[in-house]
């Protein structure tokens, strides 16, 4: 399997938050991002009218609402090193051994 095949691979980010995200809250949370999940949530596409697809080409730009946290997160992703590759041929015992270390 591919890296680039997005439909069959694992997610690179998982966000666990045991909140109810359906809506915005106030205050500060020690074990959870309910905010940044409403956020994501919320999260659409420009839609344009049927007169301006006649003068513009369709775009596939977010709309730029409610997206402070969406774009820190951005910030922090961009600013990761990308993981490493692994050679294929190592076995299970030396990536182990390797990541100990």
């Amino acid at each position: 399997m591919s890296t680039g095949d997005l439909e069959h691979r694992e997610p690179t980010l998982k966000i666990v938050c045991p909140y109810d995200f359906s809506r915005k809250q106030h205050g500060l949370f020690a074990d959870g991002c309910p905010n940044l999940l409403w956020e994501l949530m919320r999260t659409r596409r420009e839609q344009l009218s049927a007169s301006q697809l006649m003068r513009k080409n369709p775009t596939e730009a977010i709309v730029d609402k409610d997206n402070h946290l969406r774009d820190t997160l951005k910030y922090i992703l961009l600013s990761l090193l990308s993981p490493s590759e692994i050679p294929t041929e190592l076995t299970r015992e030396e990536i182990i051994k390797r990541r100990i270390r």
